[in-house]
């Protein structure tokens, strides 16, 4: 038993505080304002720096307002909560918690909500006004959602800022309300994640906007202020042994995104599309393509499904340039109906200057059966195809009638010849930036000058994958051959066009025979042919008399 000498006074002082990684504490330490992304794997302290942020920033500014947000329910109850729970001192509250909601002494409060919520989830969002939020295993929300929440930040107007941090702070006080110089507090926006392992991860809203590899953040959400800090496992000071040794146990895959915080392509995907295959829609790049490459078109017809065409062009290399997306869908989603006639009218305009430099139109092998309206006493002359009436000129009195020729729809084919054009070829020069090592294969991004670049056919190929048939002994899945079941009207357009191999743009051929032109008044110039061009009278025939001789 211990004696009176013995027992402390008060409690023991807690053990000093010591950073979880340098990624914490530059996380914590980070400017509010702008969205920041804390990406990495388990345990390795993202969340916990995500909630040191803003209860720095609760407990400097009065009545501030902090929305946590999760996807589903559960998991903000067993696993976000506790996580902020323990960072929370009881002595600072100004009432008991509650599920929903913590509110300091100083008037500030945390907000626990999930977005599980479906068609009343934008009612939700909008609603609400907060100074800054939490994202929770951002990876889950759609984009949509949260920009409606990042446009719902600085709403809340109870929050001030006391005058001893405006004086502590050099300089003028940079937030201030719009068109009055009230000082508000910074608005903070803080997602954490884990890089998914569903789908290409190029595809994804977080990596498009916060990836610096992604075209899109580098030209548009870099300089918007958007920033990522990736959190390894392995870097964390308080993950136990046994439980950083239980997480590298796992695959390849697992050990990067959930280790290391890497996005990592699932398995089954057939193509691999690298960045060196989209181009950016320039005005000199298009005209190079509409002027001096060998043009055609392509077909998916679908009757109540979308139809797609696609332009492309075939440079002298034999690189294939997708340009122009042509993609409806009949009914549109305002009921309006697209047949044939409609599709017609507008292929025809988007061709508008093209169609002499248009080699080739070609369409899925299925509209060229005559089964449309057959029946028991309908004669063979009066059946009749899609193709059919895309090249009516009787029935539809337009100047739109399109002759097409039928494609090969070769499944196995396509994949391996796709597969050859978009890896990198390390004999082949770029032809935009004459890198070596490059595609044979491009799609020209849309813009506001150029508003109906590639899009679809990108995301289809990307997403296209391979069916799952099972799992092995490992747990690991296990794919067939075919390809999954999903939207692949312009993934089927770029099939056929590899399957048809299309040929290279014919060189000009220099001249044979050698020109004289004037350029200038007065000034006569030659042009002379290349050498081995050149006419040589010893090969050519001479005259040979009857009897032999010369």
């Amino acid at each position: 038993m211990a004696t009176e000498s013995q027992v402390p006074s008060q409690p023991p002082d807690r053990p000093p505080f010591e950073w979880d990684s340098d990624e914490q504490r530059l996380a914590v330490e980070s400017l509010p304002g702008r969205p920041l992304l804390l990406i990495g794997g388990f345990g390795s302290g993202k969340t916990s720096a995500a909630i040191i942020h803003l209860i720095a920033l609760a407990s400097t500014f009065p009545n501030y307002k902090v929305a946590v947000l999760r996807k589903v329910y559960k998991d903000l109850e067993l696993s976000t909560r506790p996580s902020f729970d323990q960072w929370i001192d009881p002595k600072r509250l100004k009432k008991p918690p509650t599920k929903e909601e913590i509110v300091f002494d100083n008037g500030s409060s945390f907000i626990f909500h999930h977005l599980d919520l479906g068609a009343n989830l934008n009612t939700f969002l909008k609603g609400l006004e907060i100074n800054a939020c939490l994202v929770d295993q951002a990876e889950e929300i759609d984009e949509d959602a949260f920009k409606i929440l990042y446009g719902r930040l600085g709403r809340w107007r109870a929050a001030s800022v006391p005058q001893w941090v405006i004086a502590s702070r050099p300089g003028p006080w940079p937030w201030v309300e719009r068109g009055t110089s009230r000082p508000v507090p910074p608005i903070a926006c803080i997602l954490t994640a884990n890089p998914t392992g569903e789908g290409d991860p190029e595809l994804h809203w977080l990596w498009q906007r916060f990836h610096p590899d992604s075209p899109a953040y580098r030209e548009k959400w870099c300089g918007l202020g958007y920033r990522q800090i990736v959190f390894s496992s392995r870097k964390s000071r308080h993950l136990s042994e046994a439980n950083l040794q239980n997480l590298l146990e796992g695959d390849d895959d697992f050990i990067a995104r959930y280790v290391e915080g890497r996005w990592v392509k699932s398995k089954g995907h057939i193509w691999t599309m690298h960045n060196d295959s989209l181009l950016k829609p320039d005005p000199e790049l298009l005209s190079r393509i509409r002027n001096r490459m060998r043009l055609g078109r392509v077909l998916d017809h679908g009757d109540s499904a979308y139809t797609c065409c696609l332009w492309y062009g075939v440079d002298e290399m034999g690189d294939i340039f997708f340009f122009q997306e042509y993609y409806q869908q009949s009914p549109d989603k305002d009921g309006k109906e697209h047949g044939v006639a409609e599709h017609r009218r507008s292929i025809t305009a988007m061709s508008l200057g093209m169609e002499r430099s248009i080699s080739i139109n070609l369409a899925d092998p299925q509209i060229f059966k005559r089964t449309r309206g057959v029946d028991a006493y309908t004669r063979k002359n009066e059946r009749w195809s899609v193709a059919d009436e895309y090249a009516d000129n009787q029935l539809i009195r337009e100047p739109t009638a399109i002759s097409w020729n039928e494609a090969d729809n070769n499944e196995m084919l396509s994949r391996e010849r796709i597969k050859q054009y978009l890896s990198i070829d390390l004999r082949h020069r770029h032809p935009i930036t004459g890198e070596w090592g490059a595609p044979h294969m491009y799609f020209v991004l849309p813009g506001s000058d150029h508003p109906f670049g590639i899009v679809k056919a990108i995301r289809q190929i990307r997403e296209a994958k391979r069916e799952k048939v099972g799992e092995g002994p490992d747990g690991k899945p296990i794919f067939g051959r075919e390809r999954e079941k999903a939207e692949d009207h312009a993934l089927d357009c770029v099939r056929y066009v590899a399957n048809s191999k299309p040929a290279p743009k014919a060189t000009a051929t220099p001249p044979s025979v050698m020109r004289a032109e004037m350029k200038q008044p007065g000034v006569v110039t030659l042009m002379l042919p290349p050498i081995e061009t050149a006419y040589h009278p010893r090969k050519a025939e001479r005259w040979r008399s009857s009897g032999g001789g010369y």
